[in-house]
């Protein structure tokens, strides 16, 4: 492997796991963009999102992705985009020229589950939700999964439409979901 692949998709998809799993295989770095974020600002995504808002977080994505391109350039990496990655263009136009951007599909509703078995339960509210969803006042779990599944049905067609390469994962176990995704990187180099 001699280029950048950038994973992307929906939060919960793989991006991160997988990223560090092929990282090994291929034997190069792999770079989290919301380790670097964390890194650079002394503080998670989801607080800046709450402190400073949509632009506050969208910047400080920007600003992590000027920082791992200017790292990667010219060498081999394996890089794990935010799940929002696709809303920020500033950011993506930094990444677009460095690699090949791989948009990891996953059905909306199996990573709405990771997130909903991952989240706080108190009775039937949910919190530890990602922050953009937080904004939002539900009543009940099945309103936040409703809510996730049709947002993101429509970011999957945001991905779809900026990728280099989709790769549609089940929901496997991790290693035949990297065998999947090594096989479609191999498929799309040749």
């Amino acid at each position: 492997m001699t280029k950048i692949i950038i994973l992307m998709g929906c939060k919960g998809s793989g991006k991160s796991t997988l990223g560090a799993l092929l990282s090994k295989d291929y034997e190069c770095p792999f770079v989290d963009v919301d380790s670097v974020i964390q890194k650079m600002y002394g503080k998670s995504p989801r607080e800046i999102y709450k402190e400073k808002g949509v632009s506050g977080f969208m910047m400080a994505e920007e600003n992590a992705c000027q920082k791992i391109c200017e790292l990667a350039s010219g060498k081999a990496a394996v890089i794990s985009t935010g799940g929002g990655i696709c809303d920020n263009s500033p950011a993506l136009t930094k990444l677009q020229g460095e690699g090949t951007l791989v948009f990891i599909k996953v059905d909306p509703s199996v990573t709405v589950e990771r997130i909903v078995d991952g989240a706080k339960k108190t009775g039937s509210l949910l919190s530890n939700l990602p922050a953009y969803v937080d904004e939002t006042e539900f009543e009940t779990e099945e309103q936040v999964v409703e809510y996730l599944i049709k947002f993101y049905s429509e970011r999957s067609l945001q991905y779809e439409n900026i990728a280099d390469l989709t790769v549609e994962l089940k929901n496997a176990s991790i290693q035949d979901n990297l065998r999947d995704l090594k096989k479609a990187l191999e498929e799309y180099k040749n």
